[in-house]
C-alpha cells in the first residue's frame, strides 16, 4: 500500500497455474459484464455500485480496468455514509495476476492507478520465472 497527496494505491500479486490464471481473467470479465451492485454486511454495510469499464490496460498478456463506487455505513453510527471511488487494473502476466487499485474518499474525484507503479511492477514480472 502506498499513499501520496493524490490518494492511496495498493497492489497484490497472485500466482496460479497457467490455465487457472487465464480462467480467472475470463471469470472476471464475465462478472464485470453482468454484475451491477453487491452488498457486504461485515464489518459495516458496504455497497459496491456503479461498476463501469475504464478501458483495458495494454500491459502483460491481458488485462481489465474498471471503476466502482463504494458506499459504507459510517463506523461511528451517524447518518452520513462514507463514499469513495475505487479504480482497478487487473493484469495477467503468464501465471501471475497483478491487482492494482487506487481510491480516494472524495467520491467525485476520478482516481487512477499510478502508471509508474503498474509499469514498474509489470517490468519486474516480465523478467521473472513465472511464465509458462
Amino acid at each position: 500500500m502506498g499513499q501520496t497527496k493524490d490518494g492511496t494505491s495498493t497492489f497484490h500479486l497472485v500466482s496460479y497455474r497457467a490455465a487457472d490464471a487465464v480462467r480467472v481473467m475470463d471469470e472476471l470479465r464475465s462478472a464485470l459484464a453482468t454484475c451491477t451492485t453487491y452488498t457486504a454486511k461485515w464489518p459495516t454495510d458496504t455497497t459496491f455500485e456503479h461498476l463501469r469499464s475504464a478501458g483495458d490496460p495494454h500491459q502483460g498478456d491481458e488485462g481489465v480496468s474498471f471503476r466502482l463506487d463504494v458506499v459504507s455505513s459510517s463506523p461511528v453510527g451517524d447518518d452520513d455514509p462514507v463514499r469513495m471511488l475505487q479504480s482497478f487494473q487487473v493484469i495477467r502476466s503468464g501465471s501471475t495476476v497483478a491487482v492494482f487499485s487506487a481510491f480516494d474518499t472524495d467520491a467525485h474525484r476520478v482516481k487512477r492507478v499510478p502508471a509508474a507503479l503498474v509499469t514498474a511492477q509489470m517490468k519486474v514480472l516480465g523478467t521473472g520465472g513465472h511464465r509458462s
